[in-house]
């Protein structure tokens, strides 16, 4: 789904001719896919919406700041209102954010891949950037503090060592960010996966020069 949306909001030539119809069915298609994904997966259902809550304002907030004709229609029938009934979720994101607790790291993990795609929130203005680093500090600080190093970023849940899988008896916080975004989908078609891997390794270069 993040992967569509990068695509929708990339300013291409083709997406100026998306309706927010089209747009919206294909959501829908997608969404239906990472649900029997997570059912496959037996991610509990909780864990599952504290994360793709977190994803949705992502994908809210990067299409609202697009050009893309159909974000004024995207304003009445957002993720966050649609799947969560709410209008606010760049300030609750932050609220969340503070509440998740020890043995939440997976989603904090999350957390922090939606901040280092470039999640601002209601930390949108210049005079707020201080501020929202220091958050994505602290972030990351507790990360570690966990047992979680979110600088070692890995696409794949294989890719983790013996001991991190037996630390780790719950689901994947970049298991959960990667059926959300559409990545695990992505990879049977090659193509695709090769468009979104290079856009996301650019911002990843950016994010950590």
């Amino acid at each position: 789904m993040l992967a569509y949306t990068v695509h929708i909001t990339s300013g291409g030539p083709s997406t100026f001719e998306l309706s927010y119809d089209e747009a919206s069915v294909r959501y829908d298609d997608l969404l239906r896919r990472a649900e029997t994904l997570r059912n496959r997966l037996e991610i509990p259902e909780k864990d599952w919406n504290e994360a793709y809550f977190a994803v949705s304002a992502l994908m809210d907030e990067m299409i609202l700041c697009s050009a893309w004709p159909g974000r004024d229609a995207w304003q009445t029938a957002q993720f966050q209102h649609r799947v969560f009934n709410t209008t606010n979720a760049g300030a609750e994101f932050f609220e969340h954010l503070s509440t998740l607790g020890p043995g939440k790291e997976d989603i904090r993990e999350v957390y922090d891949w939606c901040l280092a795609m470039g999640f601002k929130g209601a930390y949108f203005r210049p005079e707020d950037s201080g501020d929202l680093e220091e958050i994505t500090k602290q972030n990351k600080a507790l990360l570690r503090r966990q047992g979680t190093d979110p600088d070692v970023l890995h696409m794949f849940p294989d890719a983790y060592g013996a001991d991190r899988r037996d630390r780790r008896k719950g689901i994947s916080g970049l298991l959960v960010f990667t059926i959300i975004s559409g990545i695990v989908p992505i990879l049977l078609f090659i193509g695709l996966y090769i468009f979104y891997s290079n856009i996301l390794n650019g911002i990843l270069a950016v994010y950590f020069q």
